[in-house]
């Protein structure tokens, strides 16, 4: 088959559809994007890394964890019973899940937020060593 008889096959197809592509959307985002780092380098931020915010949530989050970890250790009591219980498994997990948390998030808190967790970190690490010592 030679070239005109190719086309004029294609032809006796039916008609041709040409993909019409909408790049209108691509550059909105574009924009929008330019738009957003041009706010951050004003406001002093990058992606939140950094972050001088701090978030009354996240405090509140830690010092939850904290409470938790001082009532497995028999320092706090229930509030449902008004009993002490111990815990030390319990305790030892809550503190070494503030740990990690507070390795993972290094260098994404505001300097509040990192001194409430090593603190915290601090204090159960050393009130859990006082407390399984005297329990020996």
């Amino acid at each position: 088959m030679n070239p005109d008889e190719a086309s004029e096959a294609e032809n006796s197809k039916g008609p041709t559809w040409t993909k019409k592509v909408d790049n209108d959307w691509k550059r909105k985002i574009a924009d929008e994007k330019a738009a957003l780092n041009a706010k951050e380098q004003v406001s002093g931020t990058e992606g939140g890394a950094g972050n001088s915010e701090t978030s009354p949530i996240f405090l509140n989050f830690l010092q939850g964890i904290g409470a938790q970890a001082l009532a497995a250790l028999g320092d706090l009591e229930d509030p449902m019973t008004g009993a002490r219980q111990m815990d030390p498994g319990q305790a030892q997990g809550l503190i070494d899940l503030l740990g990690v948390l507070s390795a993972k998030t290094k260098g994404n808190l505001s300097n509040d937020e990192e001194q409430l967790l090593s603190d915290l970190v601090t204090t159960l690490r050393m009130r859990f060593v006082e407390t399984v010592r005297a329990a020996n």
